[in-house]
C-alpha cells in the first residue's frame, strides 16, 4: 500500500502508538507519507527519507497552546494549512489509504479532499471524542455555536471515514449510540497499541511504593485529585508520587510543590522518551487519573506504556470508561472511583503493604499487553481492511 498519514503533530523516531504503527507498516514494505503540522518551523518542507518514508512538514499555529482561545483557533485553521500543503506538494501522488486520528476533529475537509482526489480508502483511529469531552468538563455548552461547529466537524469525520477504529468496546458503543447514522459495519475495535520490545529487568522498591503519573497534565487528568491524595498521605512513609509532564494544569502542581514542599511528591516537566522510560522503570505502580465528570469512555495510552515495563496500574477514573473491567478482569492492577478520595487513600495503603502482589499484577499486565495491544495486531487490521475492501470492489 501507499499510505498517507495525516497528523496534527507527530514526533518521528520516538516510541509511541503512532510511530510504532508506522514502523510496523514500513517493515511490511508499505510506503508512507506523513503530513504533520509543526508550529515552530520557518517554512513548509517536503523530504523523502529512506525505507519508504516521506515527510511533509507544514507550518501552522500551535494546536497545543495553553491559551484556550488560541488553541481552538489553531485547531480550526490547521485543516486549511494541511490541505493547501497537500495540494502544493502531493497533488501528483497516488495513495491507497488515508490514515488519521482524533484529535483534532477539524481535519474532515482534508480527509474528504484526499478521499476524492486519490480515490483512497479512509481509516480513522478514534482516540478522542470531541466536543463531548469538553462539555463533560464544563468547558463548552451544547447550546453554543462553538459546540455546534465542532459537533458538525465530528459527524463529517465519521461520514468520510470508511473504517472507524475505537479504543474499546465501551468507546464503540458510545459512538453508535450517539451517532445512529454511522453504519455498524464500518466501526471496529482498534485499541491503543505499541511495540513490545522491553527485555530489561523490572525494578521494584522494597522499602516503599513509588506511584508514577506521566503524560499530559490537563483538565481531563484530574490533577487536583492527585494533589489532594498526596496531602492526605503525607504522614504515610510507604507511598511516594512522581508526576512527569506538562499542560494547562501543571501550574497547580508547581504551586503545590513550591508552597507546601511535600516530601512524598516529586514533579518533573516533560522528559525525552528515553529519560522518561528510565524514570518509569524506577517506579512500582503506574497511575491513570481521569476526571469523574466524563461521560465518554476514555482509554489513556499511558496504560500500555506501564504494562510494557511490567508495572501494575492504579486507575482512578470516571465510571464511563471500561478501564475498570480491563484491569480487574485481567488482574493487572486496581481501580478506584475518582469521586472518592477516601477510597483512593485506602487502596494505596493496601497496595503498599503487599509487594509480591504488585509484581504479580505487573506480570499479568504484560501478558495482557501481548494478547491485546501488540502493534502487529493493529497493522494486521489495517492490511485486512484494505484487502477486504479491494476484494469487494473487484
Amino acid at each position: 500500500m501507499n499510505i498517507l498519514f495525516i497528523s496534527m503533530s507527530l514526533e518521528l523516531g520516538c516510541k509511541d502508538l503512532y510511530c510504532d504503527l508506522i514502523d510496523s507498516l514500513l517493515k511490511r514494505n508499505h510506503k508512507i507519507t506523513v503530513v504533520r503540522s509543526l508550529p515552530n518551523i520557518t517554512n513548509t518542507t517536503f523530504q523523502q527519507q529512506e525505507s519508504g518514508l516521506s515527510v511533509l512538514d507544514v507550518k501552522t499555529g500551535d494546536p497545543f497552546s495553553q491559551n484556550l482561545f488560541k488553541k481552538g483557533l489553531n485547531q480550526i485553521m490547521i485543516g486549511t494549512y494541511l490541505k493547501r500543503a497537500i495540494k502544493e506538494y502531493l497533488l501528483k501522488e497516488n495513495f491507497d489509504l488515508i490514515l488519521y486520528a482524533t484529535p483534532p476533529v477539524t481535519l474532515a475537509g482534508v480527509v474528504k479532499f484526499c478521499k476524492e482526489k486519490y480515490h483512497a480508502k479512509t481509516f480513522l483511529m478514534l482516540k478522542d471524542i470531541f466536543p463531548q469531552n469538553a462539555v463533560d468538563l464544563g468547558m463548552m455548552s451544547k447550546t453554543g455555536i462553538i459546540y455546534k461547529y465542532f459537533r458538525n466537524q465530528e459527524k463529517k469525520y465519521y461520514k468520510y471515514s470508511d473504517y472507524i477504529g475505537c479504543m474499546s468496546q465501551a468507546n464503540l458503543e458510545y459512538v453508535l449510540k450517539h451517532n445512529p447514522e454511522v453504519k455498524k459495519e464500518k466501526i471496529h475495535i482498534f485499541p491503543n497499541s505499541i511495540e513490545i520490545d522491553f527485555t530489561g529487568k523490572t525494578i521494584f522498591n522494597e522499602d516503599k511504593t513509588v506511584f508514577m503519573f506521566g503524560g499530559n497534565l490537563g483538565k481531563p487528568q484530574n490533577i487536583s485529585f492527585l494533589i489532594d491524595l498526596s496531602r492526605r498521605l503525607k504522614g504515610y512513609s510507604k507511598a511516594e508520587f512522581i508526576i512527569v509532564g506538562g499542560g494547562t494544569e501543571q501550574g497547580k502542581i508547581i504551586e503545590y510543590v513550591t508552597n507546601e514542599k511535600p516530601a512524598n511528591l516529586k514533579f518533573n516537566r516533560r522528559l525525552p522518551q528515553e529519560e522518561y522510560e528510565k524514570l518509569l522503570q524506577t517506579a512500582d505502580v503506574g497511575l491513570i487519573s481521569l476526571d469523574p465528570r466524563f461521560t465518554i469512555p476514555n482509554v489513556p495510552s499511558r496504560m500500555q506504556s506501564y504494562m510494557k515495563l511490567k508495572k501494575p496500574i492504579l486507575a482512578i477514573t470516571d465510571i464511563a470508561t471500561d478501564i475498570k473491567g480491563m484491569i480487574l478482569d485481567n488482574d493487572c492492577g486496581w481501580w478506584c472511583d475518582a469521586r472518592n478520595l477516601s477510597d483512593a487513600e485506602k487502596i494505596i495503603k493496601t497496595i503498599c503493604e503487599n509487594k509480591e502482589n504488585q509484581k504479580k499484577k505487573g506480570l499479568n499486565g504484560f501478558e495482557f499487553l501481548k494478547r491485546e495491544f501488540d502493534v502487529e495486531l493493529n497493522a494486521d487490521k489495517i492490511e485486512d481492511f484494505y484487502c477486504n475492501r479491494n476484494e469487494r470492489k473487484n
